[in-house]
């Protein structure tokens, strides 16, 4: 176990050679095993988010419900703004492991409207995602004109909104629905070609 745990501090400076490593620990017949590449890979940071993620996201699956919520307790330290698309149940088979909250934590909202903004395909996800960071975390929008505006980091953002009454309302319906939205979120999913982006 120590040798997997140093594995996560090898692979902040060295990542190429430890997380195979970890891939390979993953696969081991014991859960503790399991366990212990998953705090590894949590500890490793950014710079392979892409190597890392993925094998997070298998982790869910494990057949061992401690594995599972370790590979939780792991995503919370990474901004997941960008792997929504690509993996659009995270939050529900998150929800289904375990009843956590802040998910989302390292991930910041700007990030989650940037996603919206930009992939519109993919709206139901991101929104869900906004709505959830803010219910968590108790962060709110407020209408400014023509913007939407929130406090992040003790900054103050404003994003120009093409009908930002319809955005805020969205979000609002979801925090009503909370958290009985989060396991339909595959419905929102599977229409979202049909959805008009309300950030311009």
């Amino acid at each position: 176990m120590a040798a997997i745990s140093a594995l996560g501090k090898i692979g902040g400076a060295d990542p190429h050679f430890a997380i195979p490593l970890l891939a390979e620990a993953l696969k081991d017949i014991f859960p503790s095993t399991r366990e212990a590449a998953i705090n590894a890979l949590g500890e490793i940071g950014d710079k392979c988010l892409p190597l890392i993620l993925p094998l997070l996201f298998e982790a869910l699956k494990d057949e061992s419900s401690s594995v599972k919520i370790k590979a939780v307790t792991s995503l919370k330290k990474y901004n997941l703004s960008l792997y929504f698309k690509s993996n659009q149940e995270l939050i529900r088979d998150v929800y289904k492991t375990e009843n956590t909250n802040s998910l989302l934590i390292s991930t910041p909202l700007n990030s989650l409207i940037t996603c919206f903004k930009e992939d519109l395909t993919n709206a139901p996800i991101y929104s869900s995602a906004i709505a959830l960071k803010c219910i968590e975390e108790n962060l709110a929008f407020f209408q400014e004109d023509e913007f939407i505006c929130f406090y992040e980091q003790a900054k103050l953002c404003k994003v120009k909104m093409q009908k930002t009454s319809e955005f805020l309302m969205q979000i609002d319906n979801h925090a009503h629905q909370y958290p009985t939205f989060i396991l339909e979120l595959q419905q929102e999913i599977n229409i979202a070609e049909t959805n008009t982006c309300l950030i311009q």
